[in-house]
Formats: C-alpha cells, sequence, structure tokens
C-alpha cells in the first residue's frame, strides 16, 4: 500500500475512533430534555392565617425520568425588593432563597408577591439541565378564603 494511502487510512480510522467515542460520551448530554418546574400555592393552609402560604413543588418532573436534586425558591416583591421580613418554615429562616421541594412561608404584610422556583436536574459535570417558573399573587388571596 502507497505511504499516502496507509497515512490516510490511519487518519480515517483516528477520526472514526474520535467521532465513536465522542458520540458514547455525550449521548446522554446531547439528548437530555430540561426539567419542568412546577409549584402550588397553597393559600389558608395553616391554621386559616392569609399571610402563610404552602408552596409545593412536587409537581415538578424531568421528562427523561433524571432525578430533581435542587428546588430553588426566590421570593421578591414590586420594585426589586427581594422580599425582606419573608419568613420560611420550617426552619425558620430568614432568607429570600431556600432550597426544598415544599416549604411554607409566612409573608410579612399583606401586597403583591413574586414567587421563582428554579429546578435542577443532575446529569453530571456542567452540563445540568434546570428550568424556572415563576408566579405573582396578592396576599391575603380572597379567591382561596374558606369559607366558614
Amino acid at each position: 500500500m502507497p505511504s499516502g494511502a496507509m497515512g490516510m487510512t490511519r487518519r480515517v480510522a483516528w477520526s472514526f475512533a474520535v467521532v465513536f467515542v465522542l458520540a458514547l460520551a455525550g449521548c446522554t448530554y446531547l439528548f437530555n430534555q430540561p426539567p419542568v418546574a412546577a409549584f402550588d400555592p397553597l393559600f389558608y393552609q395553616v391554621d386559616g392565617e392569609p399571610l402563610v402560604v404552602v408552596l409545593d413543588a412536587s409537581t415538578s418532573f424531568d421528562p427523561d425520568d433524571d432525578p430533581i436534586v435542587e428546588y430553588a425558591w426566590a421570593i421578591s416583591k414590586p420594585g426589586g425588593d427581594m422580599g425582606d421580613g419573608v419568613e420560611f418554615y420550617p426552619q425558620g429562616w430568614y432568607s429570600t432563597q431556600v432550597a426544598e421541594e415544599v416549604i411554607t412561608v409566612r409573608f410579612p404584610d399583606q401586597g403583591t408577591y413574586t414567587v421563582q422556583l428554579l429546578v435542577r436536574s443532575d446529569r453530571g459535570g456542567i452540563l445540568d439541565s434546570s428550568a424556572v417558573v415563576s408566579e405573582t399573587f396578592v396576599l391575603p388571596n380572597e379567591q382561596h378564603r374558606p369559607t366558614l
């Protein structure tokens, strides 16, 4: 076989090997779908208190059936106020971000709040996938007030 043809054969073989290895290693990332973030605000669940809301993200899921490894909640008020005075339970955090699937939140006063949830599934490495959803509501929420 001429030396030029031998070099070409080696380059083609190496190219196929590299493509094959990259395809095997990258398939899990190439076809990964991001998770779907979703939550339900449950009003008047704690002793009928109008400023306490249970936020439940158990309806979040990953279409690839990867586990959700992070729930990041953020609460803000109009104008960029990051929700000062908001209390998260059961641990009594005074923070604007919490990482639990279901949290109970005591809002400091009546008004409009935006709750944002980021969920992340773990595909390993730097190619983790995430999704964000947000909802704005007014407290007390008269639509969901229990009837006596």
